[in-house]
């Protein structure tokens, strides 16, 4: 590949870009990431991934949700994994979780998660500037 002529792959990657940042509405939000929950992959109007008895349903989700819900802030996110992430975290474009945005997780979790967490919180305070 050259600079003239990019791999295949990036080009698609790019005209995905421009698809999502290009979108007006929902609809055509959806469209950018073919009709699929960006999270888990789920089809629109098929069968889910997960539950295969519950037809796939595409919801507005944030991917920030400390920010309004405006179509800049959106992925398509299927009726289950909505509701397991509800405004707890924060998403990339490509529906991966980047960031907590809510302790409500720390706070629902085992005590021995909860642990995990406040060890590495206080061994590594330094290595962030906090």
């Amino acid at each position: 590949m050259t600079l003239e002529a990019p791999h295949p792959k990036f080009i698609h990657a790019s005209h995905k870009r421009a698809g999502r940042f290009a979108a007006k509405n929902f609809d055509e939000l959806k469209r950018s990431y073919n009709n699929r929950c960006a999270t888990c992959g789920s089809l629109e109007n098929k069968p889910h991934f997960k539950d295969a008895s519950k037809k796939t349903l595409l919801q507005q989700g944030h991917i920030d949700p400390l920010k309004s819900l405006t179509i800049d802030n959106t992925i398509p996110q299927c009726q289950l994994c909505n509701q397991t992430y509800k405004d707890n975290f924060v998403f990339n474009e490509e529906g991966r979780v980047i960031a907590v945005a809510s302790l409500e997780p720390i706070v629902k979790a085992h005590k021995s998660v909860k642990e995990k967490i406040l060890d590495f919180l206080l061994n590594n305070k330094h290595d962030k500037g906090w």
